[in-house]
């Protein structure tokens, strides 16, 4: 059961990043190779942007989530000698489905990209930095499921996801508006774009920035 849970996930999480990539590098397509790579994985916006994971991301990977872990229906309650069990259990779905969520979105990123793009940049530097962008960004969302299950104690899970999401959307607000200068965690979501900007030209990085502000 849990394995079918997993693979239609998969598939439907798989489709949902497929098209999101499509339709946020659509607009890169008279660039080419280094410069190409960098705008399609740029910080300010597009799909392995900070906005991306704390704002578009989220209520998909709420909603996941929910379907994933298990419904605390009488049976499965009655099963569990400690409350503690249960919510013990609970983080190790939430662990799980970060990872699985993440790596969809890295997935996808790297297979849309290296068969669009040809660029002097060593793809296996590229997979690398990949790598290390997906557990940085599965430990972000790990920490979203941690405030989703908290919230979920108080509140039916409905308002309790509505309420996550509109709590992380609002401190990616503060954190690009008013505490910028400040470090914070989103701050950490730019594994993957940093090294792909120091392979392309300054024009590009400058036009860019520009835009992005």
């Amino acid at each position: 059961m849990k394995f079918k849970k997993i693979l239609f996930l998969s598939i439907i999480l798989f489709a949902f990043f497929s098209v999101i990539w499509g339709y946020q590098n659509s607009t890169y397509r008279h660039y080419k190779g280094n410069d190409l790579l960098f705008l399609m994985n740029n910080t300010a916006y597009g799909y392995s942007s900070i906005m991306a994971y704390s704002v578009y991301y989220v209520f998909p990977f709420l909603f996941s989530l929910r379907m994933f872990m298990k419904k605390e229906d009488v049976a499965y309650i009655t099963r569990k000698k400690y409350r503690s069990e249960i919510f013990i259990e609970k983080i190790r779905e939430i662990v799980l489905f970060s990872f699985l969520f993440a790596f969809l979105h890295m997935f996808v990123n790297c297979l849309w990209t290296f068969c669009i793009v040809t660029a002097s940049y060593s793809k296996g530097h590229f997979f690398l930095f990949s790598i290390l962008n997906m557990l940085g960004i599965s430990l972000f969302y790990v920490s979203i499921g941690i405030v989703f299950l908290s919230i979920g104690i108080k509140f039916f899970q409905n308002t309790a996801l509505f309420i996550t999401a509109i709590f992380i959307g609002t401190w990616s607000f503060l954190d690009k508006t008013f505490f910028n200068p400040v470090w914070s965690p989103l701050k950490d979501l730019v594994i993957l774009p940093s090294p792909c900007q120091n392979a392309i030209s300054p024009e590009t990085v400058s036009s860019q920035t520009i835009k992005g502000r």
